[in-house]
Order: structure tokens, then sequence, then C-alpha cells
């Protein structure tokens, strides 16, 4: 588990880095702890009454589309300041 927190200049251009930062962190951990947790792990669908690994599953499912929405959401938050031109807030 690698994370680069971004570095102060880098957080006055796109302040949403820090946040973004501190949830991807986060959800390594939980995945993690799930997997550790649940290492029996299968796709399958939730049927009433599922179980706390099936739960657990979807819980990583969903943890990763969300990784990949955030490296998006972050790798497009740079290209637009660097669209901008912006060195910053001008206030």
């Amino acid at each position: 588990m690698s994370h680069d927190l971004p570095t102060p200049p880098e957080i006055i251009e796109i302040p949403e880095l820090a946040l973004l930062s501190v949830l991807d962190f986060a959800l390594d951990a939980s995945v993690r702890a799930l997997v550790a947790a649940h290492p029996d792990l299968q796709g399958e669908d939730l049927p009433p009454g599922a179980s706390a690994a099936q739960c657990a599953e979807r819980i990583l499912g969903h943890a990763f589309k969300l990784k990949v929405l955030l490296a998006s959401y972050r790798h497009l938050a740079g290209s637009e300041v660097e669209d901008s031109g912006s060195e910053g807030p001008s206030w």
C-alpha cells in the first residue's frame, strides 16, 4: 500500500487532493481488513439474509469502483488547473 500524500503547493492548487488522499487510504485499509476477515469472498448477488462475507464482497466491489473514480477525478482536477494556468487562489 503506497500512498503519495499531496504536497502543500499541490493542495494550494487543488485543495480537494488532501481529502481524496485520505479517502483513498481509508478505502485501501478497509479493503484489506475485509479481505483478512473474509478470505473466501466470491462474486454473488446478495440474497435476503446475506452473510457478512457477502456484504463485505459488495463493499469491496464498490470500493474498487470508487477508487477508479477518485483517480479519474484527481487526474481531471489536475488537468483543469494546468489548463487554466492558475497559480492557486487569488485571495
